[in-house]
């Protein structure tokens, strides 16, 4: 464990399970083709116009906004614009992230520990505008990573339920790794990707093997390669998806010499109090029942200025090689004057004996 006086604010990605507002939905006519997508076998594709969803463009403005998911946000107890949450696009839909370091953004710091010391918001499902979709949930998808990494948020996010204020205490490991001949660690060029990462190397050979099998790509993965229609993605890159995830061998992405994890440590409670609730729901003019259905609040923040430092080492060096041959070479070494100065002890004191006799 080493305790330090400064600590790196890991990036935030923050995601709705809903992938598209029902409302965007309807404004493009397709949501009789969104409500046959995951009830029924058999989805007819011809009365509908898909080819509007083949862009990136389509999912970030049938997302949910920005300015009305998510709440006053805070950092360190100091009050941020929302905009400094930057929409991106992930497998897990559109998310919107804090702290990614892009775009010249300073990359956040801190210098103590606890709730006050960290990244707080109010997040807003909107349960009326959902459809249904992959996620049977209701809530919100987060996801921390370090900046330059590719959040993987269907994989390796947590879910925040709504009616919960759920605090999240950050837990840091570095892990330092060999690299050959004693270890397996590695890396390799990327065609996306300037920056070597397992997730990067995953989402480059996903996007590879799914524009090989379908001819374009799912609307978050990189590359100038023309993203994939609603009809397309139903008939071919999920399977194709689900292909490459149980073909273990598909991807050879090494493991990183050097890596960073932010561990969630979570605890949550009921948010807000019956009588808080009633209050709130006056003073914003909101339905009976919105907050427990709809509001979560979630305290991002270090448990402690710490990082736990796991490094795979040489298990026999050549110092200890060293060491063991000079150990042995001074024992036998030593062993064999001792021998040889006691030979000639006795052999005078048996000649001085004879003399003296």
């Amino acid at each position: 464990m080493k305790y330090v006086d400064e600590l790196t604010f890991p990036a935030i990605a923050i995601c709705n399970f809903n992938l598209h507002r029902r409302s965007a939905i309807a404004e493009a006519n397709l949501t009789g083709l969104y409500d046959m997508l995951y009830t029924t076998d058999n989805v007819d594709f011809k009365q509908y116009n898909v080819s509007t969803t083949a862009s990136e463009q389509f999912y970030i403005e049938s997302a949910h906004d920005v300015y009305t998911m998510l709440y006053h946000p805070t950092w360190q107890g100091s009050l941020v614009d929302v905009g400094v949450l930057k929409a991106i696009l992930t497998d897990f839909g559109v998310c919107y992230a804090f702290n990614t370091g892009e775009d010249d953004d300073e990359i956040r710091t801190v210098k103590d520990s606890g709730k006050s010391f960290g990244f707080s918001v109010l997040l807003d499902a909107h349960q009326e505008e959902y459809n249904i979709g992959p996620e049977l949930a209701v809530g919100f998808q987060v996801m921390l990573y370090p900046q330059g990494e590719v959040p993987l948020v269907s994989y390796l996010g947590f879910a925040v339920s709504v009616g919960q204020e759920v605090r999240i205490g950050i837990d840091v490991t570095n892990i330092t790794n060999l690299t050959s001949p004693h270890g397996t660690c590695g890396e390799k060029s990327l065609k996306y990707y300037e920056k070597y990462s397992r997730n990067a190397c995953r989402m480059e050979c996903s996007t590879d093997f799914i524009v090989k099998t379908c001819g374009c790509k799912m609307f978050y993965m990189p590359g100038n390669i023309p993203i994939c229609d609603l009809e397309t993605s139903y008939y071919c890159s999920r399977a194709a998806l689900a292909m490459v995830a149980n073909m273990s061998n598909t991807c050879e992405c090494p493991v990183p010499c050097s890596q960073l994890i932010y561990k969630p440590i979570m605890s949550s409670a009921k948010f807000t109090s019956d009588i808080f609730n009633a209050y709130l729901e006056g003073y914003f003019q909101l339905p009976i029942g919105h907050f427990d259905k709809n509001i979560a609040r979630v305290n991002i923040f270090f448990q402690e200025l710490a990082v736990h430092e796991v490094q795979e080492v040489k298990a026999y060096n050549i110092f200890g090689l060293l060491c063991d041959i000079g150990g042995s070479l001074g024992l036998w070494l030593g062993g064999s004057i001792l021998t040889v100065i006691e030979i000639i002890d006795i052999c005078f004191k048996g000649c001085c004996s004879s003399a003296w006799r």
